[in-house]
Formats: structure tokens, C-alpha cells, sequence
């Protein structure tokens, strides 16, 4: 059998914490009404097929488990929508609201600071100095560390492509670590890393024809 995606195991990771997250929230509060959640989705919301899903799937498991209510309403790539959509989550009555990506941070702490009363678990970025906000991190190097030893097994030509959604921490990361991971199976191959988009503009996350126009320059020059 083979194994499963790397980026299936990052996503699984993601809904486990934010499950642990929200059941030690239960476990701290004595409530007469049950837990209101909110999801605010990153790039691409709900029907990615991945990070976005498999955190609604363990906020599902959530609802199931513990009574919960849960909120959401898909937002697009752009500070205001996102600031209009959380504030939606707040009025439908969420105290607790979980995030995924750095794309959405600026925003999280603008209303965190705002609304000392919510709690935000902001999954994949790390955040300090707020009181009222959980965050999560992963280390991303070490599967992509498999994927670049894959990589360097499998090349002929010696010349690998790393195509990254934004140039950021956490991509960076994944970047290290696959570099690492080809220079450990093949010392002599060269990665050759392209960026859909630059730090701060994290609309290289939902652009599949800037990436496919990327892969496939690379391919056309021998990577």
C-alpha cells in the first residue's frame, strides 16, 4: 500500500489540534448553552480537498462529540471580506474561532485585540502576545525532507523544481526541507525554486495556472 500524501498527514495533524484545542476549551468551561464555533477558512475555503476540509472534518467530529454549534461562511482573498466575515461569525454568536493561514493573521489581530472575549486558534502561524489567541505550528521540514530524498532518487537530469504558493515562513520551511532531502539522496542535483508570489500577497495559495505556467517553464528548460 502506499503511503498517504504528506500533505494528508500535515491536514490530519490540523483538525487533530484544533480538536484538542476546542476540547480543553470544553473541559475549562461550564456552559448552559453549548459551545458556538466559528471557521474561518484560508485560501480556497471549504472544498480544497485538504487543509481547509480536513479542519471542517475534525470540527465535524467535534459537533458530534461535544454539542457544539458551528458557524461558517466562505470569505474571499482580500482583508476586507475577511474582516466582514469574521465579524459575521461573531454576531451569529461564535466565542471561539479557528483560522487557517498567515493570510488571515492580519485581520485575527485587529478583532483580537478588539474582542478580548473570543478565543482565535489560528492553525499553521505562529502568534505571540495575544492572550485571547491559540496558534499552531508543524514542522513542515521533515515531510517535505521525504519528498526531496524522493525527488533526488527519482531525477535523471539532476535538476528538481520547487514551486512554492508564497514566498513566507512556512513555505520556507517546507523549501529547507526538501532541499536538504534532495542533497542528502543526490549531493550532485541542483533545486531550482520559483515563488507564485512574494510575501503578503497570498493569492499564489489559490492560483493553479501561475503554478502550472511555473512547473512548466521548468520542465520545458530540462527540470
Amino acid at each position: 500500500m502506499a503511503p498517504a500524501p504528506l500533505h494528508t498527514h500535515r491536514a490530519t495533524r490540523a483538525w487533530a489540534l484544533t480538536l484538542l484545542a476546542l476540547t480543553l476549551l470544553l473541559w475549562g468551561t461550564c456552559r448552559a448553552e453549548p459551545l458556538t464555533v466559528g471557521f474561518l477558512a484560508g485560501g480556497g475555503g471549504l472544498g480544497d480537498h485538504s487543509y481547509n476540509d480536513m479542519t471542517w472534518v475534525g470540527l465535524a467530529k467535534a459537533r458530534k462529540q461535544y454539542g457544539i454549534r458551528l458557524t461558517y461562511a466562505p470569505t474571499k482573498e482580500n482583508d476586507f471580506s475577511r474582516r466582514e466575515v469574521l465579524e459575521s461569525l461573531l454576531t451569529a454568536g461564535a466565542t471561539v474561532v479557528v483560522c487557517n493561514g498567515a493570510g488571515l493573521i492580519p485581520v485575527v489581530k485587529a478583532v483580537a485585540a478588539q474582542h478580548p472575549e473570543i478565543t482565535f486558534i489560528v492553525n499553521d502561524y505562529l502568534v505571540q502576545g495575544y492572550a485571547n489567541i491559540v496558534s499552531t505550528t508543524f514542522a513542515n521540514h521533515e515531510g517535505s525532507f521525504l519528498a526531496g530524498v524522493l525527488a533526488g532518487s527519482m531525477t535523471k537530469t539532476r535538476r528538481i523544481g520547487f514551486i512554492g504558493g508564497v514566498r513566507m515562513c512556512a513555505i520556507r520551511s517546507f523549501h529547507m526541507g526538501f532541499t536538504q532531502g534532495v542533497r542528502f539522496a543526490n549531493p550532485d542535483a541542483t533545486v531550482l525554486t520559483r515563488f507564485i508570489t512574494e510575501e503578503g500577497d497570498y493569492s499564489g495559495f489559490s492560483n493553479p495556472d501561475a503554478g502550472y505556467a511555473l512547473a512548466d517553464t521548468l520542465y520545458r528548460e530540462g527540470t
